[in-house]
C-alpha cells in the first residue's frame, strides 16, 4: 500500500519528499526528487494513509493536496480492490527551489 500510494502521489509534479524535523524543527531541506513518505494500516477492505510531503511554492496546496488523496485512492483501489477510508496529508515544507528537470510545475 505504501509504495503504491508513494508512487501514485510521487508523479504529481508539485509535490517532492519531506523535509526532516527534529522537535519541530527542519534539520534540513525538501528533496524534491524523492517520493512522499506514507504510512498505510489495513482495516479489512479500507485503508488508511497518513503522507508527509513537501509543496512547490506557489502551487495550491488545497489543489495540490486534493490531487494526492484522489490519485492515491484511485490507484489503490486500482491495484488492490481495497478502499483509501481516510488520507491525512502533512506539509512540511514550502519549496521555492525550481521542480527538478524532468518534472514539470503547472
Amino acid at each position: 500500500m505504501q509504495k503504491i500510494a508513494a508512487a501514485a502521489i510521487g508523479e504529481i509534479s508539485e509535490i517532492g519528499g519531506p523535509v526532516p524535523r527534529v522537535l519541530g524543527v527542519a534539520v534540513g531541506s525538501e528533496d524534491p526528487d524523492h517520493r512522499p513518505h506514507v504510512t498505510a494500516t489495513v482495516h479489512g477492505t479500507d485503508v488508511d494513509l497518513a503522507v508527509r510531503a513537501s509543496v512547490h511554492h506557489p502551487a495550491p496546496i488545497a489543489d495540490v493536496v486534493g490531487r494526492a488523496r484522489s490519485r492515491a485512492a484511485a490507484r489503490i483501489a486500482q491495484a488492490t480492490g481495497l478502499q483509501v477510508r481516510h488520507l491525512d496529508v502533512t506539509v512540511t515544507a514550502l519549496s521555492t527551489d525550481p521542480a527538478p528537470a524532468g518534472r514539470t510545475v503547472r
